[in-house]
C-alpha cells in the first residue's frame, strides 16, 4: 500500500537561459524533454507499437543515462557518472538493478544505446541487440547519410519533433507551465475551426448527394409515368403479333402447307356473297360453317373443284334475313 512518485526536474535557471536565446530568435518552444524520453518517442514511432519494456542507454562525455519505460511511460532513471560509466559492467549491474525494482523481465524489455558525445554507439552484446538508427529504416524518408553519418543530436530532434507533432507517447514536458500557453490544452483554436469547417463541408457534401439522389429518382418516376402508355400500347401490339404469329405457326405445321393452300381455293371458290364462320379440318375431312345467299351453291361450287369431294349438308340449312346458315362437310382429296 504505497504509492511511487517517480520526480523529473531541472534546474530553472538553465531553463530559463534556453527561453530567453529561443524568445530572442523568435522561437518559441512548445516542450522541454529530455534525449531518453525524445529517443523514448523514436523507437515507439518506428516500432510502430507501444512496447511493454523499453530501456535506453544514454551516453554523454562525462555520464551514462539508463532510462526505463513501460507502455510509454518513464517508471526509472539513473545518471552513472564519471570513468564509472564506461565501464559496461557498472551499467549493466545498475540496468539489472532497476529491471529488478520495476518488475521488468529483461528477456522482454527491449534495450537501445546512443551517444551524445561520439555519434551512435554500438550496442554491446550485453546492452542492447541493434543500432538505434537502423531503426528509422522504412520508416522514415531521408537520405543515405541520415544512416550512415548521424550527428550525435540527430536522434533526440527527430524524436522531439514527433512528440510536437502529437506522435509520441511518453507524456512529459519540463517547460514551465507559464510557457506552455495552450499547447498542452489540445488542437489550437485553427484547428477546431479548421475541424468544425471540415465537417460543415463533409455534411453539406453529403446532404447534397441526398438532394440529388431524391431529385434523379422524381425525374426517372416522371419520365416512367409520362411513357406509361406508350408501353402499354406496345406490350398490346407485341401480343397481337404473338398470337398472330402463334396462328401462323399452326397453319404452317399443318401438313407442310396444307391448310394454307385450302384457305387459297376456299377463298377462289365460296362467292362474294358468302363468309365462313368456322372452319375445321380433321383427318381429311372439312367441316364449314356459314352464310350465303344460296348454300346449295357453296355445295355445287366446292364440286367443281378437283381438291373436294363428297360435298354434303351436315345439318339442315337455316334462314336468317336475306342469307341461309349453312354447315357441310367435304373430303380433302390429296
Amino acid at each position: 500500500e504505497r504509492v511511487e512518485v517517480l520526480l523529473v526536474c531541472i534546474p530553472r535557471e538553465v531553463v530559463g537561459g534556453y527561453l530567453d536565446a529561443l524568445d530572442e530568435a523568435g522561437v518559441r518552444p512548445r516542450s522541454i524533454m529530455f534525449p531518453s524520453t525524445a529517443l523514448a518517442d523514436y523507437v515507439t514511432f518506428c516500432r510502430r507499437e507501444v512496447a511493454t519494456g523499453l530501456g535506453l542507454i544514454v551516453e554523454t562525455s562525462d555520464a551514462t543515462e539508463i532510462a526505463l519505460f513501460a507502455e510509454g511511460r518513464l517508471v526509472a532513471s539513473q545518471l552513472v557518472l564519471g570513468e564509472r560509466a564506461a565501464d559496461d559492467a557498472v551499467v549493466g549491474r545498475s540496468l539489472a538493478r532497476q529491471l529488478a525494482d520495476e518488475g521488468l523481465e529483461p528477456e522482454r524489455t527491449s534495450l537501445y544505446r546512443w551517444s551524445l558525445a561520439n555519434g551512435a554507439g554500438t550496442p554491446s552484446a550485453a546492452l542492447g541487440e541493434r543500432n538505434l538508427i537502423e531503426l528509422a529504416r522504412g520508416q522514415l524518408t531521408a537520405n543515405e547519410a541520415f544512416f550512415t553519418a548521424p550527428s550525435p543530436a540527430l536522434l533526440p530532434a527527430v524524436g522531439a519533433a514527433l512528440s510536437a507533432v502529437h506522435e509520441g507517447v511518453v507524456r512529459l514536458n519540463l517547460l514551465p507551465a507559464e510557457n506552455r500557453q495552450a499547447f498542452d490544452e489540445g488542437p489550437s483554436i485553427v484547428t477546431w475551426v479548421l475541424m468544425a469547417t471540415s465537417l460543415v463541408l463533409l455534411m453539406l457534401l453529403g446532404a447534397s448527394g441526398m438532394v440529388k439522389d431524391i431529385m434523379l429518382k422524381r425525374q426517372v418516376q416522371t419520365r416512367l409515368e409520362a411513357v406509361a402508355p406508350d408501353v402499354r400500347e406496345v406490350k398490346t401490339i407485341q401480343n397481337e403479333i404473338d398470337e398472330l404469329q402463334r396462328q401462323v405457326d399452326i397453319l404452317g405445321s399443318a401438313g407442310e402447307g396444307r391448310v394454307t393452300t385450302l384457305l387459297k381455293d376456299l377463298t377462289e371458290l365460296i362467292p362474294v356473297d358468302a363468309y365462313l364462320t368456322t372452319m375445321n379440318l380433321r383427318g381429311g375431312r372439312l367441316t364449314l360453317d356459314g352464310q350465303a345467299r344460296s348454300a346449295s351453291d357453296i355445295i355445287t361450287a366446292l364440286e367443281k373443284s378437283k381438291r373436294f369431294k363428297n360435298v354434303t349438308f351436315s345439318s339442315p340449312t337455316t334462314r336468317q334475313g336475306d342469307k341461309e346458315r349453312f354447315a357441310l362437310t367435304a373430303e380433302v382429296i390429296k
